[in-house]
Formats: C-alpha cells, sequence, structure tokens
C-alpha cells in the first residue's frame, strides 16, 4: 500500500496537469477529436526531462501548451478542409516532419544506452589539462578620481591634486574603505567601499593592472595615471595559478564526456544504417562539387 501511495505523489508532482483531472476526464475538444488528461501527460513525456520538469512546476504553461495544441489542430483541420495539405511540397513536408519524430527517438534510445566511467573522466582530464587550468588573480580596493575627456591641463592637474591629496590621507592612516565611498568617482562599485572582486590579466587598464599584480597583500600603490582618471589601490588578496583538482571538475567532464560520445556513436549508428540500406545521396547535384 505505501508503494502505491508513493508512486501515486510521485506522478502527481511530475505531471501537474492531471492534479485537478481524473486520467480519462477530457481537456479539450476539437470537433470530433478530443485531448484527454492522459493523452496530454503521454505528450508532456515526449519531452526532454528539462521541459517536463518545467512544465512540471508551471501550470500556466502547462495551459498555454494545450491551448496551443487546440489552436494546431483547429488550424490543421481547416487546412485539409481546403485541401492545403495535398499540394506536393506540403505533403513532403509533412513527410519529413512525421519522419523527424521516430528519427530522434531512436538516437535518443541509443544514447540512454551510453555510461560514462571513472576511468573515462580521468583519461579526458589527463588529456585536457589546459582546459582546467586557471591564472593568477588579485583583488584590490581602488579610489578613482576621474578626468573627464576633455578635460584641460587646470583639470587634469586638480584632479591629481585631489588624488594626491587621499593617497596622503591614507598613509597617514585614514580608513581606505570609508575615503573610497565618499571620494572615489567609480561609481559601479563604491557601495562596496571599492573593492574589486578577484580579476585576471586583461581586465583592466594597462597601468592599473601592472601595478595590481606587482603588489604584495596589504600593500598601496602610488598614484596610477590612465585615461580614465587617477587611481589609487591597495592589494587586498592574490591567487596563484593552478589546476583544478579532478574532483572540482568531475561533474563538468562527466557532461561533455557525455555529449561527445553521444555524437560518437550516433554517427556511429547513423554510417552503419545508411550503408546497411543502400542510401545513396548525390549532393554533388546540389553543389556542383564532386564528393
Amino acid at each position: 500500500m505505501k508503494r502505491i501511495v508513493v508512486y501515486l505523489f510521485l506522478l502527481c508532482t511530475v505531471f501537474q496537469g492531471t492534479v485537478f483531472a481524473g486520467a480519462d476526464d477530457v481537456l479539450a475538444k476539437i470537433g470530433d477529436k478530443i485531448i484527454t488528461a492522459r493523452d496530454f501527460d503521454f505528450f508532456i513525456s515526449a519531452y526532454p526531462p528539462e521541459k517536463q520538469k518545467f512544465l512540471a512546476e508551471n501550470p500556466q504553461a502547462r495551459a498555454t501548451l494545450l491551448i496551443r495544441m487546440a489552436q494546431v489542430i483547429t488550424l490543421a483541420d481547416l487546412a485539409r478542409v481546403k485541401g492545403l495539405d495535398k499540394g506536393e511540397g506540403i505533403r513532403m513536408q509533412i513527410e519529413n516532419s512525421a519522419n523527424e519524430i521516430p528519427a530522434a527517438e531512436i538516437l535518443n534510445e541509443l544514447s540512454k544506452k551510453i555510461e560514462v566511467t571513472d576511468d573515462d573522466i580521468k583519461l579526458y582530464y589527463q588529456k585536457h589539462e589546459e582546459e582546467f587550468r586557471f591564472p593568477e588573480t588579485v583583488k584590490v580596493r581602488h579610489i578613482l578620481v576621474a578626468v573627464k575627456r576633455g578635460a584641460t591641463d587646470n583639470d587634469r592637474k586638480a584632479a591629481r591634486e585631489k588624488a594626491a591629496g587621499l593617497l596622503k590621507r591614507i598613509k597617514e592612516g585614514e580608513d581606505f574603505g570609508k575615503l573610497a565611498s565618499e571620494f572615489s568617482d567609480d561609481a559601479a562599485s563604491k557601495s562596496k567601499g571599492e573593492e574589486l572582486g578577484f580579476f585576471p590579466r586583461g581586465r583592466m587598464p594597462q597601468p592599473f593592472e601592472d601595478v595590481a599584480f606587482s603588489l604584495k597583500p596589504g600593500e598601496l600603490s602610488d598614484l596610477i595615471e590612465t585615461p580614465y582618471g587617477y587611481y589609487i589601490i591597495r592589494l587586498e588578496e592574490k591567487k596563484g595559478a593552478g589546476l583544478k583538482t579532478l574532483a572540482e571538475v568531475r561533474d563538468q567532464i562527466r557532461d561533455k564526456v557525455l555529449e561527445i560520445m553521444k555524437k560518437e556513436k550516433s554517427q556511429e549508428f547513423l554510417d552503419k544504417a545508411l550503408k546497411e540500406r543502400g542510401v545513396e545521396v548525390h549532393t554533388e547535384l546540389i553543389t556542383g562539387q564532386k564528393k
């Protein structure tokens, strides 16, 4: 009895579209066609797991899907009445669409049988170490005294004098973060006392970056002149370059290897199927290029 209760709970959790309807209740009627709750659940079950999860958690999305199904069936019926499904081009499109679904399903069944082993993960890690290396990074606090584009020499001189005065106050013991919050012109990071997150080389203006990576933790810079104005920075922390451990990237590698194996196995299966069925495709008659 307990197993039955658990099963029913899981069923309602995955397919919440049936929570307010019995399996045989009619969710939509289009002419002489009906869509029952059971039909709708089976239709949803054909979607990829992530789409099923989204629909399970969003009743309005399921309702929209049901309306869309009714609309498509209605329009298709009207098109058939007008004979619009009889044209050669449309007929070929209908046939191709009808083939796409089972074709995708046979490859999906093949994918389900693929297993990524620990040895597969280790081998990928060993052969692709460069993917998992990370660069040296630094975290700094900074104060910017901005110089606007087109500023005069006097404007630039005034900005430099202001920055020099702030640097002097920091050296005399005033709190860096407090001064940054009050006087820095970098609005984006002002609320955090001008603390920037960790960044690697290549993210900041060259003079700023060169100084940041040359400092030791806790060390204060001199004035740094850039096209944006004058910076004062203090290095908070530095992390050296390194290699992520296998444990850190195991799940990432598993997903990547699985996708690679799916593509390889699908291509092998397809090549074999084409060969066994004697399939010929003459693309040269379209492109003019010999195969």
